[in-house]
């Protein structure tokens, strides 16, 4: 079953979202195509219209597979159209932690896919010539505490060139704000407005051959080896089912809820900035985040906003919080109080290891998701991967399964944890 993002609402009744600032304040555009095109039978189908799902559909049908993508809202309604518009190397856990865990080779591995899925962005987006602020800057995470910059200095000699640690004068220089000891800068990473990427790539999927079918709530049963869907106004036939609904995973396949967790984060946006604070604020536009528990994360885009997430610890839940953070980070800099009107909330699927996942049931559906924080690129590049093993049966480089919580060094992890005694509700989104 498809599950719509419904939860915008904080626990006090307070509206999460005015204006989703990827969105344009236009209405969500639709791909729908039209319903007496859909054929009544489909190599693959496809539930779930983000970055995910869509990166499959256009694989899958480039390879000359039909192909239906069902989702309950519109195309990048969730996550994919929601988050804080980094596309980051690598993965959620440090490669020292995943050394410790899987060995050198596999750790290393597992960077290095996460690495090509920048590169997959990239490469769509020149392809499909995707108007979506594609702009790479690089990322830099920060560290405001000895620990945390001890663990980032690890991490900058495990990875080598083009990674490159920086001090704290560096750091301000980039970010054009001090409080940081100092950050590891990787210069391959990106930002993008996320949103009009999803779209590119769904009208590139749409183009290809695939089929989309938006506001339905599809029901999936076997049926003499192959599946049907129903929900679309009649049943479509399929020989395989791909969940790529990634928070909503354990809704649709219960035994998931041990492994997958959905919380939702919490992303502001300012007003343009001025002209002297747009040139000194983030001057080559990297995305950066925190190496903390206050899940920071920032970005400015072309038109000079500055996009951001993150909370002080113990904060309360909400966009208020997350404003009055930012304004503190800028107060040294700006003559007068930053205009902040737009804030939006969105899911996060996190896993227990923080690695992305994919894996297949009992009965034969196929699901993928827990993208802890770096979804952009990663979602593309699962999209890709279970396309490409759908057509061809290459075996994608993430885990297969869901293992168990990863073996951490002493830094706290960057996935959610909330603060004790705190509901896990809002994360941070990258």
């Amino acid at each position: 079953m498809i599950h719509r993002v419904n939860h915008n609402v904080a626990p006090n009744g307070r509206d999460m979202v005015r204006e989703v600032l990827w969105h344009g304040g236009r209405i969500p555009v639709s791909l729908a195509t039209p319903a007496g095109a859909l054929p009544e039978r489909v190599d693959v189908a496809v539930v779930g219209a983000g970055l995910t799902g869509l990166s499959a559909a256009l694989t899958l049908a480039e390879a000359g597979l039909s192909v239906a993508v069902f989702e309950a809202g519109t195309a990048g309604n969730g996550a994919s159209g929601r988050n804080g518009g980094q596309i980051l190397t690598g993965v959620n856990p440090l490669i020292q932690d995943l050394i410790k865990l899987e060995g050198d080779e596999r750790a290393r591995a597992r960077y290095r896919a996460g690495d090509a899925a920048v590169d997959a962005v990239a490469s769509l987006v020149r392809r499909f010539q995707i108007a979506c602020d594609f702009h790479r800057g690089g990322h830099l995470a920060v560290a405001a505490d000895p620990g945390r910059l001890r663990a980032l200095e690890c991490e900058a000699h495990l990875l080598g060139s083009p990674t490159e640690m920086l001090d704290r004068g560096e750091v301000e220089d980039r970010i054009g704000f001090g409080g940081y000891l100092g950050g590891l800068f990787d210069p391959r990473s990106a930002t993008a407005n996320p949103y009009a990427l999803t779209l590119g790539i769904g009208r590139a999927a749409v183009r290809a051959g695939a089929h989309v079918v938006e506001h339905v709530r599809a029901r999936i049963e076997a049926r003499g080896g192959s599946w049907a869907i129903a929900g679309a106004g009649r049943s479509v036939r399929a020989d395989r089912v791909l969940f790529a609904t990634n928070a909503f995973l354990p809704e649709a396949i219960p035994p998931l809820k041990l492994r997958i967790r959905r919380v939702y984060g919490t992303v502001v946006a300012t007003a343009p900035l001025d002209g002297d604070l747009k040139e000194r604020v983030l001057p080559g536009r990297p995305a950066v985040f925190e190496e903390s528990e206050r899940y920071t994360h920032f970005q400015r885009t072309a038109d000079g906003r500055l996009v951001f997430g993150g909370r002080p610890e113990g904060a309360d839940d909400g966009p208020d919080p997350v404003a009055r953070f930012l304004q503190s980070l800028l107060a040294p800099l700006a003559r007068t109080r930053v205009a902040v009107p737009i804030y939006w909330t969105g899911p996060l699927g996190i896993t227990t290891s923080g690695l992305p996942a994919w894996g297949e049931t009992s009965s034969g559906l196929l699901w993928a998701g827990g993208y802890s924080g770096h979804g952009v690129a990663l979602s593309v590049h699962m999209g890709i991967s279970l396309g490409q093993y759908l057509a061809v049966g290459a075996i994608p480089p993430w885990p297969r399964g869901l293992p168990l919580t990863l073996g951490r060094s002493g830094r706290a992890p960057r996935y959610f944890r909330p603060p004790a005694g705190r509901p896990a509700h809002y994360a941070f989104l990258r």
